[in-house]
């Protein structure tokens, strides 16, 4: 076994390594011999044609197949003997190969990065001490009486935040403007409808279910093809429906609906706290988190090997895809460098957390496990059948393995970081995190 060269770039690595002939004649021969005892040759019976005939026939391909072998096994012992990890197909090169001379050949490969941590003595972070007050639950009880609230028809006008249902047609000077014509639209008025030309909802407030008639609009300056724009369009509009939003009565079989077995105010008030206490333990953990990863990621300079970037960005799309079903392929490749970003450090978090847990010696904490189960199966009714599923789940419990690992992590560098507590109301904490 022969190194010649090793040409070293980061983490894409290229190696010139060196068989000796006799070794690559001998492997040959032997092959050659195996093969004489099975195979079958016109004039022969099986395993007995002379081993030159054999050799005539077979000895190109059994050469390229056994050049593969011996390179593939060269290089992987050279590789466990200097114990660089491989992360990459290897890539054999050769010019020729001739009869008693000794083959020279290239490897190109990539190899994971070596992280060497550094910052750990230095993290500085804010921790919030987040208050919350009756009025966070007065707010979060008028959201969940929103939330629960449903559409009814009325023959009264349309007007602001009704739902209303049209059949559109759009012409311009007797022509039919293409991409206007709509069968069955409905939408809220004047709750952020960018995709409704301006004009259009205020032409229909005030007009009740069956009515008929047109609005005129100038085409906006964002219209187009810019042609049209400042142009007078006649919309015929069908006015088939028209929806008001009803809120449900606070009352007892209302707060029952929420799972709230007393149904009483009280009862409803104290579960919307529960909630509360719950999202902010999750919430003010990540926010912990985040700073701590966003200050090691600004000191750890990590190459990321383009495999494992290309094998995130996979991961990424498939589950966007999956998020948002099917998705045009121009958009994805419109995001592409986006995504390379995301999935470059994903996989640099990840080289951090790794090693962070085998400098400390971390082991998953299976009580931790159990109290992350329960976590995530807090909302729902069937609580105990959840947290049953999760278990029997192998892909599940390695997920959550996974998370009670990474927390343990976190928690081991808190404990020599600088941490400054800071109060903060409820709804400036959440006001904060959603700009963030």
């Amino acid at each position: 076994m022969q190194i010649l060269v090793d040409h070293s770039q980061k983490l894409r690595r290229s190696v010139t390594m060196k068989i000796a002939s006799h070794i690559i004649e001998e492997t040959i021969s032997k092959k050659l011999l195996e093969l004489a005892k099975t195979v079958v040759i016109d004039g022969f019976r099986k395993g007995k044609a002379p081993i030159h005939i054999v050799a005539k026939r077979y000895h190109n391909y059994l050469c390229q197949d056994v050049l593969y072998q011996l390179m593939h096994q060269q290089f992987i012992a050279a590789m466990l003997k200097e114990k660089i990890n491989v992360i990459s197909t290897p890539n054999y090169t050769y010019s020729t190969y001739q009869k008693d001379k000794d083959l020279i050949y290239q490897v190109e490969f990539e190899i994971s990065p070596q992280v060497e941590l550094k910052g750990i003595d230095t993290i500085t972070v804010e921790k919030p001490l987040v208050q919350i007050k009756e009025t966070d639950i007065d707010a979060m009880l008028t959201q969940l009486i929103k939330q629960n609230g449903s559409w009814e028809k009325t023959n009264n006008a349309a007007k602001i935040t009704d739902r209303v249902t049209i059949d559109l047609y759009g012409t311009i000077e007797n022509k039919r403007l293409k991409g206007s014509q709509a069968k069955n639209l409905n939408f809220t008025i004047g709750i952020n409808n960018k995709h409704i030309i301006p004009g259009l909802e205020n032409g229909i407030i005030g007009h009740k279910a069956g009515d008929n008639f047109n609005i005129n609009i100038y085409l906006p300056d964002e219209y187009f093809p810019l042609e049209l724009r400042g142009k007078l369009a006649i919309f015929t509009v069908a006015l088939k429906k028209v929806e008001q939003y009803r809120l449900p009565h606070l009352d007892e079989s209302f707060i029952k609906l929420l799972g709230v077995v007393d149904g009483t105010v009280e009862g409803l008030r104290n579960k919307i706290r529960k909630d509360i206490e719950v999202l902010l333990k999750n919430a003010v953990r990540n926010y912990i988190k985040e700073q701590v990863i966003n200050y090691l990621l600004s000191v750890n300079n990590i190459d990321v090997p383009d495999i494992m970037i290309e094998q995130e960005i996979q991961i990424i799309k498939q589950k966007n895809t999956k998020h948002i079903g099917r998705i045009r392929k121009s958009a994805l490749e419109q995001s592409r460098e986006l995504i390379e970003a995301q999935a470059k450090r994903r996989i640099q978090i990840t080289l951090l957390l790794i090693e962070i847990i085998k400098q400390h010696d971390i082991k998953v904490n299976t009580a931790r496990m159990r109290a992350i189960m329960e976590e995530m199966a807090y909302l729902s009714p069937q609580k105990q059948e959840i947290i049953n599923s999760y278990n029997s789940q192998s892909s599940m419990r390695r997920q959550i393995s996974n998370i009670v690992l990474e927390e343990q992590a976190i928690e081991a560098l808190l404990m020599k970081a600088n941490v400054i507590e800071k109060k903060i109301d409820f709804a400036d904490f959440m006001s904060k995190l959603s700009h963030s």
